[in-house]
């Protein structure tokens, strides 16, 4: 059966077409190697329709869901819109004000990136999830917290000192970060929760796509800079991911295959995951001559 899937899944012209827009904006990117923006150009326009499948996508999904995912589906749909109208604006505006070669967003697309990211983070966690007991209810809850407050962390890190004194918008970056961290920690639960909106072969995608995303976002050097065609190609990979999912969802579901059941645990490592990246951030955000006096100015004695 599971044969079944992945054949359907190679043949459906939908994916095809994905991946194929994806390869496009991949080669426009080294063939504009040097030009950097005539990159970010391709790169802005490459969004838009990737962006607009998965809106369609969970749009279309919704009807052939149960009735209980179906404000799920609904508010994926809201923000793949959000996500269009943010980025097609930012198109437009690198195409009538270029500036300065950027792979961040203005105020405009930040602003509908934010608003998308939301519908997806409420989205996962308000679904019925199928957990039985108060115990199974708190414990999601408690992981859920831990997300949030890492992510809040790592959000305040970057606004008050950015990584080798980087000149950028971290205030943009932060908020961008932070979500996808958290969006990145709900479509796991949506993997791995008993009664999950999605089977694993359609969550799954999703999940690499907010995970990328969060890590491409706070990496520091090369991977900030708009001067080489891999790192366009590595920021473009989630929307490719994240557009697949409804897609391969539908399939699935219209095929009558299995997508495999998610395995239950009695605990989840994400939240332990997360306070190790926290840790990692604020460490690499110290000063370079950090001492145990960390806040205000040495005392007399000292």
């Amino acid at each position: 059966m599971q044969q079944n899937n992945w054949r359907a899944l190679l043949r459906d012209p939908a994916l095809r077409g994905l991946a194929a827009l994806t390869l496009l904006g991949c080669v426009l990117f080294v063939l504009f190697e040097g030009h950097s923006i005539h990159q970010v150009q391709a790169f802005w326009a490459a969004q838009v329709p990737l962006d607009a499948a998965l809106g369609l996508g969970a749009w279309r999904m919704r009807p052939l869901a149960p009735e209980r995912f179906r404000r799920f589906w609904a508010m994926i749909a809201f923000a793949g819109l959000s996500f269009t109208l943010g980025d097609s604006y930012q198109f437009v505006h690198t195409l009538v004000a270029p500036g300065v070669p950027s792979l961040n967003g203005g105020l405009v697309q930040t602003a509908f990136f934010a608003v998308g990211m939301c519908s997806n983070v409420i989205a996962c966690l308000i679904f019925p999830q199928g957990l039985r007991t108060k115990r199974e209810v708190f414990v999601f809850w408690l992981d859920a917290a831990t997300v949030l407050v890492g992510g809040g962390v790592m959000a305040w890190c970057f606004a008050v000192n950015p990584l080798n004194g980087a000149h950028t918008d971290r205030l943009n970056a932060s908020v961008t970060a932070a979500l996808v961290l958290v969006a990145a920690f709900s479509a796991t639960k949506v993997a791995l929760i008993p009664a999950p909106p999605m089977f694993r072969i359609a969550a799954w995608p999703m999940v690499a796509a907010a995970s990328v995303q969060g890590i491409t976002t706070f990496l520091p050097g090369a991977f900030q800079e708009a001067d080489h065609a891999w790192v366009f190609a590595i920021r473009l990979l989630p929307s490719l991911l994240i557009a697949a999912g409804p897609r391969i969802q539908e399939i699935v579901v219209r095929g009558g295959f299995t997508g495999g059941s998610a395995g239950r645990r009695p605990y989840s490592l994400l939240p332990y995951g997360m306070i190790a990246v926290t840790f990692l951030v604020f460490f690499a955000m110290l000063p370079t001559k950090a001492s145990s006096q960390l806040w205000g100015p040495p005392s007399a004695s000292s």
